[in-house]
């Protein structure tokens, strides 16, 4: 009786269950990341410090992002799989990441032409010349491309993969999606509708997976949106307190009610990056009208 309930807790129709999968890749990936931090630190005397720096950030994200990739590649080794499995295939990669980039370009402009159609925005002008500008914006470019490789490796791609054998496809978006949004409880001053916006977010990026066949459009997505929002177009953050960063290259004046500009929480947390997340749900499906990914397992189409 005993082994009978161990397998019914441990292993599935497909071997090992999804959550035990996903806490072994999860383990994995820290492991790495925990280990080659510590030879960063002893190779170099690097230091962490407080709050948010280039620097800080670039090696945070690309521990995270190589951590992220042998712990993906150990699972598909473990499954006798390949990358390619986990939407990671490099057949349309760059076509698939560059319609990714314009889309979040798009996207977050529209949210700041919103703004400043209603009032709650106003460019100021550039922030300085491009000479001075060109350096730091091609460090924090750098950057928020291997936040966004780091957060999609982590949330989407393996992860959906698995979770979606065992749960199903919504089930398992909406799951890795809540996760994504608790993640950020952690920064403070969080809002409630930044906490949604986040999680909304991230179940359009799971979206754009499971219509485009690959993570690579929900990289380039979610790099640039964070680039367009954080960079190109000032907006705060409670990362570093409420500010923007700097090296932006616009100058822009934010107004109103948090609800309305996102307030501390930035562009992310504003209503209008919701109602244009929604209006994006309806363009993917309209333009990718074909589900390209599927992991294959009774119970795991929509």
């Amino acid at each position: 009786m005993i082994r009978t309930f161990l397998r019914l807790v441990f292993r599935g129709p497909d071997g090992w269950r999804a959550g035990w999968r996903f806490l072994l890749f999860f383990v994995i990936a820290f492991v790495v990341v925990k280990a080659a931090y510590w030879c960063v630190v002893r190779a170099t005397g690097y230091q962490e410090r407080e709050g948010w720096s280039a620097l800080g950030l670039l090696v945070d994200a690309g521990l995270t992002v190589a951590s992220a990739v042998i712990a993906s590649a150990v699972m598909a080794r473990l499954e006798h799989r390949t990358l390619s499995d986990y939407g990671l295939s490099t057949v349309s990669l760059f076509r698939n990441f560059g319609n990714g980039v314009l889309w979040g370009l798009v996207a977050s402009t529209v949210v700041l032409l919103l703004l400043v159609v209603v009032g709650a925005a106003r460019i100021d002008g550039f922030a300085g010349d491009g000479s001075a500008l060109a350096g730091p914006m091609a460090r924090w470019a750098l950057v928020m491309l291997l936040l966004g490789l780091a957060e999609e490796l982590l949330y989407r791609a393996y992860p959906l993969f698995t979770f979606t054998r065992g749960l199903g496809f919504w089930p398992a978006a909406i799951v890795l999606s809540a996760l994504f949004g608790a993640a950020h409880l952690s920064k403070p001053h969080e809002t409630p509708l930044d906490i949604l916006n986040v999680a909304l977010f991230g179940l359009f990026c799971s979206f754009t997976v499971r219509r485009t066949g690959s993570v690579w459009f929900a990289a380039g997505f979610h790099a640039m949106s964070d680039f367009a929002d954080l960079v190109l177009y000032a907006a705060p953050n409670t990362g570093i307190g409420g500010r923007p960063l700097p090296g932006h290259l616009l100058n822009v004046t934010y107004r109103g009610p948090a609800w309305l500009t996102g307030g501390v929480c930035g562009m992310e947390a504003s209503v209008f990056s919701l109602l244009t997340v929604l209006a994006l749900f309806a363009l993917v499906h309209r333009l990718y009208p074909e589900v390209r990914w599927r992991p294959g397992l009774p119970g795991a189409h929509d």
